[in-house]
């Protein structure tokens, strides 16, 4: 299936043109009554390759009131994806809204996670979201690179073994 990122590259953000392709590719595999949990979204580069290469919903997940004043990359992030009916934001810190999910009983068939870099909340990010992918789904994340974020690997490798990587997404096996 052939999926179309040009929006998604015209959006500032830090995922290459490799690591959108490969989001857009995992998430026009979903179907229209599936779901996909985005974590750290920023502006919404990600978000907008996967949105607008599946019908399933995409929940992204952010805390904007703290990457800046006034809530302003939550207006930019809102601008860059008005024209997509199936991604709803979710405006609460990672392992608060993974709560509130589990809660609902809500699975996911593919988790994206790209929030904070530190060791302390790649693990509890993994540890929060990891329960909630539906059997079946795909479970990855970003910037798997030892120099820019040095703490990424060894946190994905304490909890989940050996990954795939395409670019610096991990893919849990």
């Amino acid at each position: 299936m052939s999926v179309d990122i040009s929006r998604a590259l015209r959006t500032q953000g830090w995922s290459s043109e490799t690591e959108l392709t490969w989001l857009a590719e995992a998430a026009s595999k979903i179907g229209p009554h599936g779901s996909i949990a985005e974590i750290g979204t920023y502006k919404g580069r990600s978000a907008i390759a996967m949105a607008e290469n599946t019908s399933a919903t995409l929940y992204c997940t952010d805390i904007w009131s703290e990457c800046g004043t006034d809530g302003w990359y939550y207006d930019v992030f809102c601008r860059n994806t008005q024209h997509l009916s199936n991604i709803v934001a979710v405006n609460r810190a990672s392992i608060w809204a993974a709560r509130e999910f589990a809660a609902q009983g809500k699975m996911f068939d593919l988790i994206f996670i790209d929030g904070s870099h530190d060791r302390f909340n790649v693990l509890q990010d993994i540890m929060s979201w990891r329960p909630l992918l539906a059997s079946g789904g795909v479970f990855c994340g970003h910037d798997y690179n030892f120099k820019d974020h040095p703490e990424v690997a060894p946190a994905v490798h304490e909890l989940l073994g050996e990954v795939d990587v395409v670019d610096t997404i991990w893919i849990a096996r």
